[in-house]
């Protein structure tokens, strides 16, 4: 998420630069007509002046209005990046945890069978121990009663 931030961000400030740019031709463009005025002496200077300033607000409404489009285009821009970082983290969390359930799953029955192997090798430990004790009470018995432990063992 951080990273379509961040995008966003990056993307944003290259917009930014590119309406600067913008802006500036604007104003390179208002700087020639005024050079024009100034090359046109044979006209009459109040008609130009005039004629200058109806120019010029002009160009300031739409100035105004490109920046007021711009602005809410940039809103817009940047609210549907939200909305698309934020349904993208949405995802990606539905799946995270669709994965960690999994994951915990197959951990729990790795889990039981290792518990289930082990309880089976204790049983057989314990049945060979039961075995072993059987058969150490037999030689012992048969030592109590006087025969040699060969004798004992072939029995």
């Amino acid at each position: 998420m951080n990273k379509l931030l961040t995008t966003s961000l990056i993307c944003t400030l290259g917009a930014l630069a590119t309406y600067a740019n913008a802006n500036e031709e604007k104003q390179l463009e208002a700087a020639k007509f005024v050079d024009g005025i100034q090359q046109a002496e044979a006209k009459n200077k109040d008609e130009l002046a005039q004629e200058f300033k109806k120019q010029q607000a002009e160009l300031g409404r739409e100035m105004k209005k490109d920046d007021q489009q711009w602005l809410l285009e940039q809103q817009k821009e940047q609210e549907e990046t939200f909305r698309e970082a934020s349904k993208e983290a949405r995802k990606n969390q539905k799946d995270a945890e669709k994965a960690a359930r999994k994951h915990q799953e197959k951990a729990k029955k790795h889990a039981e069978d290792k518990r289930d192997k082990g309880m089976k090798k204790a049983e057989e430990a314990k049945g060979k121990a039961k075995g072993n004790k059987e058969q150490a009470m037999q030689l012992k018995e048969c030592l109590k009663s006087g025969k040699s432990q060969q004798e004992c063992s072939s029995n």
